[in-house]
């Protein structure tokens, strides 16, 4: 989606300004979700699937997202030691979660509110 106002100029006067600033808020997607994530395998990478049908996270939080925008998810308490997690959007109003544990145990990710932003681009 091309932007409406162009590229933030030092000589835009308070006008120009604003509309640039609430093209930038529209474009921001903000949600949350409740999740109890299922144990990762050692030296794995498990990936769940966030959308308004699921499969693995049931949201309307999704909605509005775009294959390729930019995204990224945090958990509700920290991390076990090592262990990453990440987002990408592969698919319109779906978040792709990847939850990576490099290390030789199973590991518990946190339930509870996950939280997500991206850009509408």
């Amino acid at each position: 989606m091309p932007w409406k106002t162009p590229r933030p100029h030092h000589a835009w006067n308070d006008i120009e300004k604003l509309r640039y600033n609430q093209e930038a808020y529209d474009r921001a997607i903000f949600g949350t979700f409740s999740w109890t994530p299922p144990n990762v395998a050692a030296n794995s990478t498990a990936t769940f699937v966030a959308s308004a049908s699921g499969p693995d996270v049931t949201t309307n939080a999704t909605k509005g997202l775009r294959t390729g925008n930019p995204v990224t998810v945090s958990p509700p308490s920290v991390l076990p030691t090592q262990v990453s997690v990440y987002a990408f959007v592969a698919n319109s109003d779906q978040m792709t979660i990847a939850i990576v544990n490099p290390t030789a145990g199973t590991v518990t990710p946190p339930s509870g509110t996950w939280s997500f932003s991206g850009t509408v681009t």
